[in-house]
């Protein structure tokens, strides 16, 4: 077997790493979701609520925009925040720099 520290096991691994592993190119993929094959794309997972905190991850690619005018940030989630962090990108203008998607 592998080796361990002392006291310790191992688990391994319970997801099949070769179901995620990647099938088609990164401009392929940028061309399915519609998003520009240059720029910095920072993306997120999660349940929309506010213990994630997407709030401040939305300030803070607004902070970073004048740095980095190619940065994008794609949200990937649904829950009781999503309302409320459309209105945030909507209020501060950042419509074409946030994504928000759903599961559908």
């Amino acid at each position: 077997g592998r080796p361990t520290a002392p006291g310790s096991r191992l688990n391994e691994n319970g997801i099949d790493v070769e179901q995620y592993r990647r099938k088609q190119s990164t401009t392929a993929a940028r061309r399915q979701l519609g998003w520009a094959e240059e720029g910095l794309y920072l993306t997120a997972i999660g349940r929309l609520s506010a213990e994630k905190g997407f709030d401040l991850l939305i300030e803070a690619v607004k902070q970073l925009r004048s740095e980095f005018p190619k940065l994008r940030l794609a949200i990937a989630g649904e829950g009781p925040t999503r309302a409320a962090l459309e209105g945030q990108i909507r209020k501060d203008g950042l419509l074409d720099t946030c994504l928000l998607y759903t599961s559908d």
